[in-house]
């Protein structure tokens, strides 16, 4: 028996938890506008907004649980402020080394090195700060055999001065500066201990090499100072919808009087997860041995906006279509490479992932800037994220074998207008058993 099957109710149940996800966003909005609309990773609006969440859950659930972890935030920002302070004092040592010593061109080479291993993020640097995860968890009747993690991250994208080409045109250039950089003190030292038999302009190639330093330092200063670390975009879409419908699918699991035999539902509201999911890979430090991913599967509800738009990706994606269709649902598959997700660290350690969202192959104006505002609330993704999970987790215990499916019949009438004839296309609906 499907979800769709056990209540002869279902349709306007799930709408009633719908609106209540809708109508409650909203407030929450209205009520604490300027805590909600700032939520940067690791802050304190973001922990001010995980109490919120914290308390809509706790009337849902058998148990909520808190937990304070250390989040290390924007590694860009210091790494290259880091970066740009290296090379400063590398072209001072390489002006110093033609003046003075030759020998301060070893330590010029070394300091090159260092600069290198953290433009690739090899080495890092970055500020640590206290942040919360919120689970919410829903026991079965009886010995669990599965676990189902419904998340949602709590933070919203870290404010960026610069765009996505203008910060990729300023890595290339200093990547170019960097090479550019080292040519003087490699070449002086290969002259002075007569590796190589070669003769070269020193004063040209000092040049080159310090002001291609000094070149680099700055620009690493303007592209540290492009992250900012305290202010966030508001986050409406990405993803305030993937919290309340995760508290959706809660109420209507509550109103049902709904604990399942051998299935345990945890939710987790992950602090952090801009920039490298601090919260989420939190979690699964902590709970890799109960929540293995042998008997646990993972869904992500990310970014909810638009009605034409529902989508599905990862390891489960052709599971939950089937749970989709339903609830007469026709969920797509979608790429969306350029989606920042919780499923990454799961998939890491090797858990069954799937991610709920309305994102497509091309990304949209609003991601992850300052347009995703409330104009992008919309109750139908929200609506399609609910009746998906509730037919999932239901087909847990009670497998969908051949659910019904809608399909839609067209047909071309000729009608006679005072403009002319006319084409007209009439839909009707169908319902029919999948073959």
């Amino acid at each position: 028996m499907t979800a769709f099957e056990s209540n002869n109710r279902y349709v306007g149940d799930v709408r009633e938890c719908s609106n209540y996800a809708v109508r409650t966003l909203k407030k929450t909005i209205k009520e604490n506008s300027e805590m909600i609309l700032n939520r940067a990773p690791a802050s304190k609006n973001e922990i001010a907004f995980s109490e919120i969440l914290k308390k809509e859950s706790d009337a849902f659930s058998d148990q909520v649980i808190d937990k304070t972890y250390t989040a290390r935030l924007n590694r860009k920002r210091y790494s290259n402020f880091f970066n740009g302070f290296l090379l400063l004092v590398m072209t001072v040592l390489i002006f110093l080394s033609h003046a003075l010593l030759p020998i301060l061109s070893i330590p010029s080479i070394l300091i090159w090195a260092l600069v290198l291993l953290f433009f690739f993020g090899i080495f890092s640097i970055s500020k640590k700060k206290n942040a919360k995860n919120i689970m919410v968890i829903k026991r079965p009747t009886e010995n669990i055999e599965k676990n189902i993690i419904l998340t949602a991250n709590m933070d919203a994208p870290t404010s960026k001065i610069f765009n996505g080409a203008f910060n990729a045109l300023l890595k290339i250039i200093s990547l170019i500066l960097i090479l550019l950089s080292v040519l003087y003190p490699a070449l002086s030292l290969l002259e002075k201990y007569d590796l190589m038999s070669f003769t070269f302009n020193s004063v040209l190639f000092l040049y080159v090499s310090g002001i291609s330093s000094a070149l680099a330092a700055l620009i690493c200063f303007i592209y540290g100072f492009g992250f900012n670390d305290s202010k966030s975009t508001p986050g409406i879409a990405n993803n305030l919808t993937g919290c309340f419908s995760i508290l959706g699918v809660l109420r209507y699991l509550k109103t049902q009087d709904l604990n399942f035999k051998h299935t345990q539902i945890c939710v987790l509201f992950a602090g952090s997860k801009y920039p490298a999911n601090a919260g989420t890979r939190q979690f699964i430090k902590e709970n890799i041995d109960f929540y293995g991913p042998g008997k646990t599967e993972v869904i992500c509800l990310d970014t909810l906006e638009g009605k034409n738009n529902f989508n599905v990706k990862g390891k489960l994606a052709s599971k939950l279509k089937k749970s989709a269709k339903a609830s007469h649902i026709d969920l797509k598959s979608t790429s969306s490479a350029y989606q920042h997700t919780q499923a990454r660290p799961f998939d890491s350690a090797n858990y069954m992932t799937g991610v709920l969202t309305s994102l497509h192959n091309s990304k949209p104006d609003f991601y992850e800037t300052h347009e995703d505002s409330g104009k992008n609330i919309d109750v139908n993704p929200i609506e399609y994220s609910i009746k998906t999970v509730l037919e999932h987790i239901y087909s847990i215990e009670n497998p969908i074998e051949n659910p019904k499916v809608e399909s839609k019949e067209r047909t071309e009438i000729k009608i006679q207008t005072p403009d002319g004839e006319q084409t007209e296309i009439i839909e009707k609906t169908v319902l029919k058993d999948e073959k």
